[in-house]
């Protein structure tokens, strides 16, 4: 990759399982590279985590046990939340998603600056799967989730 773009990132694929499953298993993946592999950061899929834990979108526990936990792995480079959104809850109150979205949103840039290099929420569009679009159907922002997550 980097004989084609001497400037590209490589971050690893994101990784599920949480804290202690998914962080073992980023170790594991991440030894069993070639030796000459260079990665720029360790993506993440942190579901079911947030600010506050025990409410409605935080079920699988505190964020930090995540961001603390991943960070041990390359102590020297950026995570990457390369998904993260409510899942399976379409018709939940749209203020109550942005609360969720935003609050995690300004926890993790306080908590830990230049830390995460990138949060990228799922889904971009209502009816992708099973997430909490940005849009709808159509492409049309679904307010307040949209107009709040892209000001955090």
């Amino acid at each position: 990759i980097r004989s084609s773009d001497g400037d590209v990132r490589i971050i690893t694929g994101g990784h599920t399982g949480g804290p202690v499953f998914g962080a073992q298993y980023a170790r594991e993946t991440i030894a069993a590279l070639p030796s000459d592999v260079r990665l720029d950061g360790i993506a993440l899929h942190p579901y079911g985590r947030g600010p506050v834990p025990g409410e409605r979108y935080t079920v699988f526990g505190h964020i930090d046990d995540s961001i603390q936990s991943y960070s041990q792995i390359l102590p020297d480079k950026p995570l990457w939340l390369t998904e993260w959104g409510v899942l399976d809850r379409p018709d939940d109150p749209a203020q109550d998603i942005a609360n969720y979205a935003t609050h995690f949103i300004s926890y993790l840039k306080a908590r830990y600056p230049g830390r995460i290099a990138a949060m990228l929420w799922y889904a971009w569009a209502q009816g992708m799967h099973n997430g909490y679009g940005l849009v709808d159907r159509q492409g049309n922002p679904r307010p307040p989730l949209t107009e709040r997550f892209l000001l955090a």
